[in-house]
């Protein structure tokens, strides 16, 4: 039979003048603490015998012991007071907050109980984030793989023992565009936890893409909600594995994520692609709104000024886009841009996230992006931007009208 432990949280509601107590009943096996059972029950300021005899015989019917029953209880919980002056009854093991946060947490959430909001945002915590991010190229389809696992102290992280939180995310883009998901990623992770965080321990170890993606130059302090320090550690932690059921689940995903952002039902399509060859550029656009569809390609003489006529060429395709999407009034649907230019791509999409620090600096000197920059800044619209491999096999409606601008492109150039 398995020792069955206990672990008592509770939290005073002064409106109603009660103690609501939640009770979690574990057994430990290889140093890991598997939940078998909760309750919960309200007590007075002031409990009467019969209200201890009724938590007294909750314990005792889920751990199968009518002896004196060992509890895990917080120092400072309200509870403690009332069960210090009925020790002949219980006897406790005091644990910090910080140790035995899953526990209550874990008692509060699959209770959906309201005191959970109270609970997180009286107390500050120490999260310790390990990424695990794997980035593979096969068959000139790029494949991004992430799981983040979230632990209270440094111990679990090591140890590996059931997180309080595991999540999981695949993508098919460019490297470039995978920094903005990780990004992303990790952030909403963090914030969606709603906790207050005295520190946030981000483990960059298992980081496949962390020679691409510097982690530590982008996450800022200001990204976390109620973060007080923000550290970046490399230590050898348990990496979160990423198994092949998983990666077959993402692929999936992914697939579903690209059809869905070629839907000119959903969104206002662009297809975008711009050629350079010496002194000479072209540029080519196609946008499809439900029934309608437009396009658009020319080729000019590159400017002196011009450094690099390859990133011209791609932003003046945007641009004409844009210009021909806000004289034709398609904003009915928000924007869904397909790119293929990964450099390109990844300073929009730092401007959408409102990390101009981020961009480019050669970029920022262009006029022309500072053109474009203002028109996805001064106008409010929805828009969305996918990186695709330019010249793949791959038969996905999204990938077919990239080669089309392509084609147009340097049909143009040769012009």
């Amino acid at each position: 039979m398995r020792n069955i432990h206990t672990i008592i949280f509770s939290m005073k509601n002064t409106e109603a003048k009660r103690i609501n107590v939640f009770l979690g009943f574990f057994y430990i096996e290889n140093k890991v603490k598997h939940y078998v059972s909760r309750k919960e029950l309200s007590l007075s300021f002031n409990p009467s015998k019969e209200e201890i005899n009724a938590l007294f015989d909750i314990i005792s019917e889920n751990t199968n012991q009518s002896k004196t029953i060992p509890v895990y209880i917080l120092n400072k919980s309200s509870i403690k007071t009332i069960l210090d002056t009925r020790s002949q009854l219980f006897s406790f093991n005091y644990i910090s907050v910080e140790k035995n946060i899953i526990g209550c947490l874990y008692c509060l959430e699959q209770n959906k109980h309201k005191d959970l909001d109270y609970f997180k945002e009286n107390n500050h915590f120490n999260l310790y984030t390990n990424i695990s991010v794997h980035y593979e190229k096969n068959e000139r389809k790029k494949q991004t793989y992430f799981k983040i696992s979230s632990f209270f102290s440094k111990e679990e992280a090591t140890k590996n023992n059931k997180p309080f939180k595991v999540e999981k995310k695949g993508i098919t883009h460019t490297k470039n565009d995978a920094q903005i998901i990780l990004f992303n990623f990790v952030k909403n992770h963090i914030n969606s936890l709603g906790l207050n965080l005295k520190n946030l321990y981000i483990n960059n170890r298992y980081n496949d893409m962390n020679t691409y993606f510097p982690i530590k130059k982008h996450i800022k302090l200001k990204d976390i909600h109620n973060l007080k320090n923000l550290h970046f550690i490399y230590e050898k932690f348990k990496r979160p594995l990423i198994m092949d059921t998983e990666i077959k689940e993402m692929r999936i995903k992914m697939d579903n994520f690209l059809e869905e952002k070629s839907d000119s039902n959903k969104f206002t399509v662009i297809y975008t692609d711009g050629s350079s060859f010496e002194n000479k550029y072209s540029a080519a656009c196609l946008i499809e709104n439900g029934n309608r569809k437009f396009e658009k390609v020319f080729s000019n003489k590159a400017k002196e000024e011009v450094k690099n006529n390859s990133n011209y060429s791609e932003l003046v395709a945007i641009y004409t886009a844009l210009d021909i999407v806000f004289k034709n009034n398609l904003l009915d649907k928000p924007l869904s841009f397909v790119l293929d230019s990964d450099f390109i791509s990844i300073n929009l999409r730092w401007i959408k996230e409102k990390r101009y620090d981020l961009v480019d600096k050669n970029l920022k000197k262009s006029s022309l992006f500072r053109k474009i920059y203002k028109m996805l800044n001064y106008f409010d619209f929805n828009y969305v931007l996918t990186t695709v491999k330019s010249h793949t096999n791959n038969n996905m409606d999204l990938y077919l009208k990239n080669k089309i601008v392509d084609e147009m492109a340097n049909k143009a150039l040769k012009s």
